[in-house]
């Protein structure tokens, strides 16, 4: 398993990546094999004001998903950023497309709305939490992602992390679950 996530921030501009894949046994035999990509350019119109574009790309070998997609752009507000804390709330639209391996693929036009919050509660200890939604227009479908950080600092570059990733959808293809957690632990580097 391992992420790649890298963020710069030289106003007016900030764009972020992230890149995950896992994969995992259980006595010899695959139980997960799923990846994903998350590309975001925001441009600052404001000083805490900010338009963006975002593409997002997941696959899951174990819920017939060969790809899916979100297309989407809009506005977003940087509601407090300081050393100890930050909010950012984000309002726009998206285009979500399903692709899977036996099952009918999928399409539809949504809102988005997201919100980013990060608090350091020492010097060693930072919490961070992003969630996503994808809600309904028509009252169907609607899908969310939540995904939980606990960084601790051992020096300037090195940290260990624990990561809880919570995926929902209300209306899943085939025989697949609505939700979908993961939680894992590792060692990170910053420069």
């Amino acid at each position: 398993n391992g992420t790649i996530q890298m963020e710069r921030d030289a106003r007016p501009n900030r764009q972020a990546i992230k890149a995950r894949y896992s994969s995992s046994e259980e006595s010899g035999e695959m139980t997960e094999r799923k990846g994903y990509l998350s590309l975001k350019a925001d441009h600052f119109i404001r000083p805490h004001q900010y338009v963006y574009a975002m593409e997002e790309l997941k696959y899951d070998q174990f819920k017939d998903l060969d790809l899916s997609t979100a297309t989407g752009a809009g506005y977003g507000v940087e509601v407090w950023k300081d050393k100890r804390k930050s909010l950012d709330v984000e309002l726009g639209g998206a285009y979500l497309h399903e692709r899977y391996e036996d099952a009918a693929d999928e399409s539809r036009l949504a809102p988005r709305t997201a919100a980013k919050v990060g608090y350091n509660m020492t010097r060693r200890v930072e919490l961070k939490n992003a969630l996503v939604a994808f809600p309904s227009l028509d009252g169907g479908d609607y899908e969310y992602y939540n995904e939980a950080t606990v960084h601790f600092k051992m020096d300037q570059h090195w940290g260990f992390n624990v990561v809880n990733i919570y995926e929902f959808d209300s209306d899943p293809a085939d025989s697949n679950k609505k939700t979908d957690a993961t939680t894992s632990m590792g060692v990170r580097y910053s420069f």
